[in-house]
């Protein structure tokens, strides 16, 4: 990028970079998110077998009220959070995408804008409106990766103090 003004080619830079770590971050979180998935789907039956299992002791009286009660109090918490985590969930897995597709397109419109940058380097105003645009652009994209980010973190949480509760459940 040489033959750039100096404090356009630096704001490009920082541009290019914030994009780049922003690109291979995304497909690190789309991993993530896979991961995730594939980890939390087998338990979800086994949640709702708890459920039934402890209707059916409670309907035939073959345990203990009291611990029926507490492990009850238990599984309305599990159900509580799972319906907590239900809309968090959906969220992460149809909202995140198209946000994500956005990031990812984003390098297209770099390219092509770095292009028109390149043409335009020894007009130091050209240049200088382009790099805030280019600027202006990133800046809804680093809003939509935090907003996946902080999805993803949601899900995970939630998803860990409902399998707590299962697990304190089941030992």
């Amino acid at each position: 990028m040489s033959n750039f003004n100096p404090s356009v080619e630096k704001r490009i830079n920082k541009v290019g970079y914030a994009y780049e770590k922003m690109h291979n971050d995304t497909q690190d979180m789309e991993k993530e998110i896979h991961e995730y998935c594939e980890r939390s789907e087998p338990y979800f039956p086994k949640f709702i077998a708890m459920n039934n299992q402890y209707l059916e002791l409670k309907k035939e009286n073959l345990v203990p009220k009291a611990e029926l009660e507490k492990r009850w109090n238990v599984l309305d918490a599990m159900a509580e959070k799972t319906k907590e985590h239900l809309p968090l969930f959906k969220e992460l897995i149809y909202e995140s995408k198209p946000m994500m597709e956005d990031i990812y397109n984003f390098g297209r419109t770099l390219e092509k804008d770095l292009l028109n940058l390149s043409r335009q380097k020894n007009n130091k105003e050209a240049s200088e409106k382009l790099t805030c645009q280019l600027e202006d652009k990133l800046k809804p994209l680093q809003e939509k990766f935090s907003t996946v980010r902080q999805r993803i973190d949601n899900c995970k949480n939630r998803f860990d103090e409902i399998l707590a509760l299962y697990e304190s459940l089941i030992n």
